[in-house]
């Protein structure tokens, strides 16, 4: 047959094995990356099985216009609230004192509001 072949036999059987254990590393790979694509379509099948797209597109874009609104709503409760605090009494102090020095005890007091 070819004398170059016999020669170089445990050559040629260490290509293939490498080939065979890479082919599997690739099959296997392959595999699991199938199975994993496989789950996430069964799943978003089972959540959107009767839904048709559009209609979820568009009530997405309601939701998405209802929260706006609410959004700028809170946010010019918010603004209304900033400007009463700035109106509020800030510091309230109360000082006791003895407004008669020979009678009776510190029973008159003072208040401060600032």
């Amino acid at each position: 047959m070819f004398p170059w072949l016999l020669q170089h036999v445990w050559m040629i059987a260490i290509l293939a094995l490498t080939l065979g254990v890479l082919s599997l590393i690739l099959g296997l790979t392959a595999w699991v990356r199938a199975n994993a694509l496989a789950r996430r379509l069964k799943r978003w099948r089972a959540i959107h099985v009767s839904a048709d797209l559009e209609e979820v597109y568009a009530q997405t874009l309601d939701e998405v216009g209802r929260l706006k609104g609410r959004i700028e709503t809170l946010n010019t409760a918010m603004e209304h609230m900033q400007q009463r605090l700035q109106s509020k009494v800030n510091t309230v102090s109360i000082l006791r004192y003895n407004a008669f020095a020979n009678m009776g005890s510190d029973l008159s007091f003072s208040l401060a509001m600032l």
